[in-house]
């Protein structure tokens, strides 16, 4: 066997490439989706109370419901691959039990941040603009799959109801940069854990979004 090169020969289903091809599959239909939404847009609105009232608004109004959904399976699917990955990468590097006993219960951003330590005696450079985009799909996977009620009294202390008028989810965050991230975390894994191949392995399903992330 070449040594220059890690197996990941393991008995058991990892499925962290479905999981990838998913969220990609996800963010290919939100910007098709997007298209339309934005040519429905043009056709003309009203202003109503501070409000635009489009001439499609019907239609608008189904395709941010379409819009909102996909962004959620993206970063659900982009959360979920990167657990999944990591998981694996642990297992064959570092063995079953050990993951299982040492690294499984920690938060996926310190499984980022020690399994490429423990492999290869190197961490990633959290300095590098990538890491903050990473903890930001992170944090945002947590908080549709943990969300938290609030108390209105104490929300609308500072805001008047009638002109709360909140954000769509896909404008909360730039979801093309959740996926840049992913790309540049794997070249850092590419830096300081050779034996991995790490981008190679996520090649196939990141050439489907080239025009986008390059």
């Amino acid at each position: 066997m070449d040594e220059d090169f890690r197996m990941y020969s393991r008995i058991g289903y990892f499925h962290h490439d479905t999981l990838l091809e998913i969220a990609i599959d996800s963010f290919l239909k939100f910007e098709s989706l997007k298209e339309e939404f934005e040519m429905l847009k043009k056709k003309g609105h009203v202003e109503a109370d501070n409000f635009k009232v489009y001439k499609e608004q019907e239609k608008i109004n189904e395709f941010e419901n379409s819009i909102v959904k996909e962004t959620i399976k993206i970063v659900i699917f982009l959360g979920a691959f990167l657990e999944s990955y990591f998981f694996e990468l642990s297992a064959v590097a570092l063995g079953q039990q050990y993951t299982e006993s040492h690294i499984e219960k920690l938060n996926l951003a310190s499984k980022i941040v020690l399994i490429p330590r423990l492999i290869s005696g190197q961490g990633i450079d959290k300095s590098l603009n990538f890491w903050g985009e990473i903890k930001g799909l992170i944090r945002w996977r947590n908080k549709i799959i943990h969300n938290k009620s609030k108390d209105l009294t104490e929300f609308f202390k500072n805001i008047k109801p009638d002109n709360y008028n909140p954000k769509p989810l896909y404008e909360e965050f730039d979801i093309l940069e959740f996926l840049k991230s992913i790309k540049s975390l794997f070249r850092e894994l590419d830096r300081i854990d050779q034996k991995g191949m790490h981008s190679r392995r996520i090649s196939f399903n990141m050439e489907r979004i080239k025009k986008w992330t390059e």
